[in-house]
Formats: structure tokens, C-alpha cells, sequence
């Protein structure tokens, strides 16, 4: 019975195993974008970096927050003495005697002008304006991988729009040589279809050059090694996504500043550098503090025990200090006005941060607009390139165009499939991006 039960279990086991290595096997290995994304803000050593910037002022926070109480130290000193005394004969002996301190101390600020409680205040907005850094940089990865990726997947259909390219151009040159044997065409005619095939293949090696250094840049963003393997899945960019509706302008700008995180850490900023003036007035003011002590000692040239020794020279003392600063040599002065310059540099720069945010999102806003305009109008350019390439193609071939007439027809219809394929990855890179600017994730 145990054996039959051993060889269900053994036999459910490898059905299991077998299942599971199926369906690693099947998972596909490519990267989509919104992996890539996710992968990125794990791993990436800037978005790691902001990260332990985050808990370094946790822990500054922490200690200011702890300045509040009382210190307590406890001492202690040992000391052994070896001289030469009389013994009343005139006589010099080497005695040794030992002696021992023992002190327990604490100490408290009552008051300092505010310092202490401002200094907190402080700390902790320098720990919210370190997580918002840390989002600001995640908000960079994202835009970083969102335009690394997109620059592979416009690689990629530029390799295919160039591979196709060099098929018809062999078919040309096929073509072009049966005409140059029946006498159709001259020398020079087919040396022109032999240099388009030529470089037609140079084009395909620029466009497989780009797309491997596409590929580079975003496996150097997600922190992969040289070797590691990596291939991300090619999307298929439908037309509704690249024509979908362009926000607002003054819409998209009023969410992104209340939205995107470098705005509120500018504010934070000013807010600091104020608290810093008060830290810096805060020097000119009087300054109590508590304090207090317990100590005792022993010797060994006391009759009396160990214990009874540190009974019998128990002490306590109790004190209350107060600070009054006169003159500081102007330290107090220049530190207020230090501060109060650090906090117009603060609003200027605040003001500053809010300027290129704008400028940023109406950017974006104007590229989305143009691209999407351009993108309807290069389709239809391409549409009437595409019928008319077509006729010049079927009329060379019926002997009815000359080579000049061929070429030049290729060259508009290349051209406008060349702007087609750009507008349309500028119009989805920028509409993405704008729309992450106002709250919106990132998806294809």
C-alpha cells in the first residue's frame, strides 16, 4: 500500500514538473513595454540611489526628532599613583594608592529660540522633498524607457521598410538588366539601378546600426549586462493611437503642476529656506538649559569598604544655565542674511522649476498637434506616391518610361513612406508623454 502511494505521489510529481517546464518554455521571453518600465524602476542604480537618499534623511529626521529629550552619559575615571613617601625616619618608600570616579550626567534644552522645534520642522521637510526626488527620478526612468523603447520599435520598422526596399530594387535591377541585353537601356542606365541596389543594402545597414544602438540604450537604462539577452515585443501601433485626441493645453498644464512632483519639492524648498531664517534669528535669542549629575567615588587608603565608600561620597548636583549673547561678532547678522538671500534663490528657483514644466508640457502639446497633421498628410502623400510609383513601375516595364522617370518616382514614394513612419512615432512618443505629465500611465 505504501508503495503504490509512493509511486502516485512520484508520478503526480513529474506531471507537475513537466507542467511547469512547459509552460516556462512557452512564456515568451520578449519585453513588453510596460515590463521594461517596472524592470527599470527596480534596478536602475539612479532610481536606487534616490531611494537610500530617502532613508539617510529618515534617519536625520529620527535624531532631530530626538534632540527634544534629555542626554545621559555616564563616566568614569581609574587612577593608580606610585610616589616616594616618608615613613617618619627620614626614610623614602615607594607607596602606591588607587582612586576611582564614577559619574552619571544628563542635560536638556528648555528653551533656544525656537531652534530645535524649527530644525525638526526642517528635517522633515527635507525627508518629504527626498521622496519626492526619488519620484521625479522614476518619472525620468519611465520617460527614458518609454523613448528608448519606441526608438527600437521605429528601428524595427524602419529595417522592414528597407528590407522590403532592397527586394523590389533587385527586381528593378533584374529587370533593368534584360532591357540592357534586348539594347532597351544604355550602360549608364543600368549602372544607376546597380548603384540604387547598392545604396538601397548601405540604408538597411544605417537602419540595423540604429536599431542595435536602440537596443544598447535601453538595456544600459535597465542596468543589463553586455551579454545578457534581450528582445522586447513589437507592438502593433494602431492608426486610433497615434490620432487619438490631443488634451487641452491649459488643462494639461494645470495638472501638471499640481501633479508632477518637482513642483511640490519647490515649494518644500522655499519653505526650508524660511524655517531657516527663523533657525538663524533664533541665534540672537537667550538659550536655557537644565542639567544634571550623580557622582561618587572610592580609594584604597579609606578604611571603609567598596560599597560603603560609594555610599559615603554620594553626590548629587541639580543646575539651570541661561545663555544671553551680546556681541557675536556679527555672526548672528550675516547668518539671518544668508538665509533670507537662500530663500529668494529658493522662490527664483521654484519659479524657475514651474517655467520649464510649461515649457515641457507645451512643447509636448505642440509636437503631438504638428506630428498627428503631418502624420494625415504624409499618408496621404504616400497614398497618391504609392498609385503613381506603381504606374511608372508597370509603364518602365512596358518599355513606355525611361530610367530618370523610374528613379525619381521612387525616390518621392521613399520619401514619403520615410515621413510616414516618422510622424507616426513622434505623434504616439509625444501624446504618451503628455499624457504622463498629466497622471496618465504609460501603456501601448
Amino acid at each position: 500500500m505504501k508503495k503504490l502511494q509512493f509511486l502516485t505521489f512520484l508520478t503526480l510529481l513529474l506531471f507537475e514538473s513537466n507542467f511547469i517546464v512547459a509552460q516556462i518554455g512557452n512564456e515568451s521571453p520578449k519585453c513588453s513595454l510596460n515590463r521594461c518600465i517596472k524592470y527599470a524602476l527596480e534596478n536602475n542604480i539612479d532610481v536606487k540611489t534616490t531611494q537610500y537618499s530617502v532613508k539617510i534623511s529618515e534617519e536625520e529626521l529620527k535624531q532631530a526628532h530626538s534632540s527634544i529629550f534629555p542626554n545621559l552619559t555616564f563616566s568614569s575615571s581609574q587612577s593608580l599613583v606610585n610616589q616616594k613617601v616618608d615613613d617618619g625616619s627620614g626614610n623614602f618608600n615607594n607607596k602606591g594608592s588607587y582612586s576611582g570616579s564614577y559619574s552619571l550626567n544628563s542635560g536638556i534644552t528648555i528653551y533656544n529660540g525656537g531652534a530645535i522645534t524649527n530644525n525638526i520642522k526642517q528635517k522633515e521637510i527635507a525627508h518629504k522633498s527626498d521622496q519626492l526626488s526619488s519620484r521625479e527620478t522614476q518619472n525620468n526612468i519611465t520617460i527614458s524607457v518609454t523613448q528608448a523603447y519606441l526608438q527600437i520599435v521605429y528601428a524595427y520598422e524602419s529595417v522592414k521598410i528597407n528590407s522590403e526596399t532592397i527586394k523590389v530594387s533587385m527586381a528593378q535591377l533584374e529587370r533593368a538588366r534584360e532591357f540592357f541585353k534586348e539594347g532597351s537601356i544604355s550602360p549608364v542606365e543600368l549602372a544607376q539601378f546597380e548603384s540604387q541596389l547598392s545604396n538601397d543594402e548601405y540604408q538597411l545597414t544605417v537602419a540595423q546600426n540604429t536599431l542595435a544602438k536602440a537596443k544598447l540604450t535601453l538595456k544600459q537604462i535597465l542596468e543589463l549586462g553586455i551579454n545578457d539577452n534581450f528582445e522586447i515585443e513589437i507592438p502593433s501601433i494602431e492608426e486610433n493611437m497615434v490620432l487619438a485626441p490631443i488634451p487641452d493645453l491649459n488643462t494639461a498644464c494645470q495638472i501638471a503642476l499640481t501633479v508632477m512632483p518637482q513642483i511640490e519639492k519647490s515649494k518644500l524648498s522655499i519653505e526650508s529656506s524660511k524655517l531657516g531664517e527663523q533657525i538663524a534669528k533664533s541665534g540672537a535669542l537667550p538659550s536655557i538649559s537644565a542639567n544634571a549629575s550623580v557622582g561618587t567615588g572610592n580609594a584604597n587608603s579609606s578604611g571603609y569598604s567598596f560599597a560603603e565608600q560609594l555610599n559615603n561620597r554620594l553626590s548629587q548636583n541639580i543646575g539651570l544655565s541661561i545663555s544671553i549673547p551680546i556681541y557675536n561678532k556679527r555672526s548672528v547678522r550675516t547668518s539671518i542674511n544668508k538665509a533670507q538671500i537662500e530663500t529668494q534663490i529658493s522662490i527664483l528657483s521654484s519659479q524657475n522649476t514651474e517655467k520649464e514644466l510649461l515649457s515641457t508640457v507645451e512643447t509636448l502639446h505642440q509636437n503631438a498637434t504638428s506630428s498627428s497633421k503631418r502624420y494625415i498628410s504624409a499618408k496621404e502623400k504616400l497614398k497618391y506616391y504609392n498609385i503613381s510609383y506603381a504606374l511608372i513601375s508597370e509603364q518602365f516595364n512596358e518599355g513606355l518610361k525611361n530610367t530618370v522617370d523610374l528613379m525619381t518616382e521612387r525616390k518621392n514614394y521613399l520619401s514619403a513612406q520615410q515621413e510616414v513612419l516618422e510622424s507616426k512615432f513622434e505623434s504616439l512618443l509625444s501624446l504618451k508623454l503628455l499624457k504622463f505629465y498629466m497622471n496618465e500611465p504609460i501603456e501601448l
